[in-house]
């Protein structure tokens, strides 16, 4: 049995890029008051570089961020462990202004949307919301498609 180390099941920044434009959704991980992980499915859009999303400004994780900006995101795919591949993002979660914050909001909004939404939608839609950017600071991959291990429970 061989093992691989990390640097050879790492995804390349081409990989991690597609894995990001393939995925419909990010896990946003922020910190609780009492210091325990809060997770939640997000969706975003990569937007100048960075990982933008947006939240209602009562909502648990934009009260985490206020508190803490710190964040982790994760991306991931593959359902049998010999398909598994994703990335994990650290970073803080910056707070967007202006036309900044419109222009993040179309981006996320026109990822899930069939067609270009107006930019005055949008800011009447985003009244009540945050719009983050996420400074990204590091990145971990993993893509057990190119690991050279197999065997019994890893399928």
């Amino acid at each position: 049995m061989t093992t691989s180390s990390r640097a050879e099941t790492a995804l390349t920044l081409q990989e991690v890029e597609e894995l990001l434009d393939n995925s419909r959704t990010i896990v946003l991980g922020t910190l609780g008051r009492s210091g325990w992980p809060h997770l939640a499915p997000m969706w975003f859009a990569r937007h100048q570089g960075a990982i933008t999303f947006m939240s209602y400004r009562r909502s648990q994780k934009c009260r985490n961020l206020l508190r803490d900006n710190r964040v982790t995101c994760m991306v991931e795919a593959g359902c049998d462990y010999s398909e598994l591949r994703g990335a994990v993002f650290r970073g803080h979660a910056v707070e967007l202004h202006g036309a900044d914050r419109l222009k993040a909001a179309v981006a996320v909004t026109d990822r899930y949307t069939d067609s270009p939404t107006e930019a005055s939608a949008v800011a009447r839609h985003i009244e009540s919301r945050i719009v983050y950017s996420v400074a990204i600071t590091d990145v971990a991959s993993w893509d057990h498609r190119k690991l050279a291990v197999s065997g019994p429970g890893r399928t």
